[in-house]
């Protein structure tokens, strides 16, 4: 997850995909009405380019859309504490800055991670990232919000917004929204899990107890899963995750379904939908990780990172791929 050395970019490999191909070939409109019962396996993700969108490094990728821009949220790279990408077609990025240059009083420098960004329900753009807590040792959770999708986001809070110290810590939070309100998953630090919770008014809290929605099952998965991003495809919720170790060629993105946001879920067991990755390294990416989801044209695309040139080692990239509901089985 961490990346905190800024590396020197690799050269980009040409992206063969114009903004017309790649509304193309993504996955059909949302489906209309409720959700439906988990489908029997797992959605179909398919990358959008043979490399990526953007060479330099961009892990942890979180992409928000406001009047036509595209806005990529990473991991700190050692000098920007939650950097940003903007696009205005999803194919050419460039770095503009830092959306958080002054960290609340509770983070020591050096370690934010995973921003999630999405609209305030209160008015304006609110960040959930991951950062450590000085006070209690631990990787936690914070809320920052702004006006502006480019920032500066403020967290004034001295204390986390979310820190599950018994489990080690809490990380890789994000926002799932539907018309009955806001659902915040993420994962324990200490303890290989993934929870999710209701969020409360404005998003300003969380409301109820968690639920815990997956444990490492799988092989492929290694022990661990994290980032984790919620989806509606194909009206079934997807519970997305990362798994196994992100320094490694075997870090993959896998996907269970979910009777609802708040589970229960299917476990990554043998043979179940968590089987095997949805989406595993490739040519030109080693170890995509770090899945999140946003709509473009009406279509549903997801970002993730992998590490370039097909090697573990240097940036980890952004990529973008579609995702359509199971075929037929």
């Amino acid at each position: 997850m961490l990346d905190a050395m800024r590396r020197p970019a690799l050269p980009r490999r040409a992206v063969v995909l114009g903004m017309m191909a790649l509304v193309g070939i993504l996955a059909g409109p949302p489906a209309a009405g409720g959700l439906t019962a988990p489908a029997a396996g797992p959605p179909t993700v398919q990358p959008l380019a043979d490399g990526p969108m953007y060479a330099g490094n961009a892990p942890d990728p979180s992409v928000l859309v406001v009047d036509g821009t595209y806005y990529a949220y990473t991991t700190n790279d050692g000098v920007n504490d939650v950097p940003v990408l903007t696009s205005t077609d999803m194919v050419h990025w460039q770095a503009v800055g830092d959306v958080m240059p002054v960290l609340p009083s509770w983070v020591q420098h050096g370690y934010t991670w995973s921003p999630s960004v999405a609209v305030n329900p209160a008015g304006g753009y609110q960040l959930f990232f991951d950062a450590y807590d000085a006070t209690d040792g631990v990787q936690c959770i914070g809320r920052a919000t702004s006006p502006s999708p480019l920032g500066p986001f403020v967290d004034p809070s001295p204390t986390p917004f979310l820190c599950q110290q018994s489990l080690g810590g809490s990380i890789d939070a994000s926002v799932y929204r539907s018309r009955h309100g806001d659902v915040l998953v993420w994962k324990s630090d200490g303890v290989d899990a993934i929870w999710a919770e209701d969020l409360g008014p404005g998003d300003r809290s969380l409301v109820g107890s968690p639920t815990r929605l997956l444990t490492a099952g799988a092989a492929w998965e290694g022990g661990v899963v994290e980032g984790p991003a919620l989806a509606v495809v194909g009206g079934t919720v997807y519970l997305f995750f990362s798994g196994n170790r992100w320094t490694t060629a075997e870090y993959a993105i896998g996907a269970v379904a979910c009777a609802s946001p708040l589970g229960p879920c299917q476990t990554a067991g043998a043979q179940t939908a968590g089987a095997e990755p949805v989406l595993a390294t490739g040519a030109g990416a080693t170890g995509p990780g770090g899945p999140s989801f946003f709509w473009a044209a009406g279509h549903l695309v997801m970002a993730y990172a992998a590490w370039v040139g097909g090697v573990v080692g240097g940036d980890r990239g952004l990529y973008l791929a579609s995702v359509s509901p199971p075929g037929p089985s």
